[in-house]
């Protein structure tokens, strides 16, 4: 009887043992949580940077950095065009240009303390993760470089204003590719000109720059925009066989419209033209901002 009174002791005396041990974890967490708290609470954020698909670097990124990081242009482009251990950098870009494209759409918020040059690198890092992510989710990816695929990726994002049809876009960019054409991509040359209109005057197609994919065969040297995950997806699958080869925007109807047949493509982009003119309250070759007059999201 008494071993068994003793036993019931060392039983009791367990449980308590437990329940302090419990309850001092549980004190351990809620005061570890509150210093958290307290720690995430004391970052004092400096500004917000915000990146919608089809910004560029210098209309729309720039100048929030330079209001954020409280630099001067000049000191904004030598930050940008500082070297990277990133893969993503397009090789034959060597100034400020080369980070165009490469920071994802986002709002992201700056912390006292932190530099433009750290910033970047976390951008590209966010970059180059967001292409592993989906290189092991598409099961069909095309033969494009990394590189070419952003540069492509790019291309789709600035022509997809109404924030659809990146399949069917880059279904007839890789067919050009493909067939050895050129994209013939108004977005490259307003990239080059550094403005746009929403039709592009011929004079602008034979601007000098590597970005004019009226004059140069293959994809511009790099990315001219920021990239939606839809148009990086677009640009790294490997689009069904087709014969789409031409496609315009309707400003009017804001849809896009694809074709096989140039004639049919001549005579669509017309009656698109003719409605511009009468229902848009803009010239034109007026220069205007396509992503803020039709972008949608």
């Amino acid at each position: 009887m008494k071993a068994i009174r003793q036993k019931s002791v060392l039983e009791l005396l367990i449980i308590v043992l437990v329940f302090l041990l419990l309850l001092l974890s549980i004190i351990f967490l809620v005061v570890h949580n509150d210093d958290k708290d307290k720690e995430i609470k004391s970052i004092k954020i400096i500004g917000t940077i915000n990146i919608d698909e089809g910004y560029q670097l210098k209309r729309d990124i720039i100048p929030q950095l330079e209001e954020v990081f409280n630099l001067n242009n000049e000191e904004i482009l030598t930050q940008l065009a500082l070297p990277s251990k990133s893969k993503l950098i397009p090789e034959k870009i060597s100034d400020w240009k080369k980070i165009e494209g490469l920071i994802p759409p986002g709002i992201y918020e700056i912390p006292e303390g932190r530099t433009l040059s750290e910033e970047i690198e976390i951008w590209l890092d966010f970059s180059e993760k967001r292409i592993e992510t989906l290189s092991s989710e598409l099961k069909n990816l095309n033969s494009l470089a990394t590189r070419e695929q952003l540069a492509l990726a790019s291309v789709i994002s600035a022509e997809c204003l109404n924030g659809d049809n990146q399949d069917k876009t880059a279904e007839v960019f890789l067919n050009r590719l493909s067939n050895g054409d050129k994209l013939q991509s108004c977005v490259t040359v307003e990239y080059a000109l550094g403005y746009q209109r929403p039709y592009l005057l011929f004079s602008d197609l034979e601007i000098n720059s590597p970005y004019n994919t009226y004059m140069n065969f293959g994809l511009p040297p790099g990315p001219i925009c920021a990239i939606s995950t839809e148009s990086l997806r677009a640009a790294m699958t490997k689009q069904p066989s087709s014969k789409l080869n031409y496609f315009f925007y309707d400003y009017v109807l804001n849809e896009m419209f694809f074709f096989s047949d140039y004639q049919l493509f001549q005579e669509e982009g017309a009656l698109a033209g003719e409605r511009f003119k009468t229902e848009q309250n803009l010239d034109r070759h007026e220069k205007i901002n396509k992503q803020e007059l039709y972008h949608k999201n």
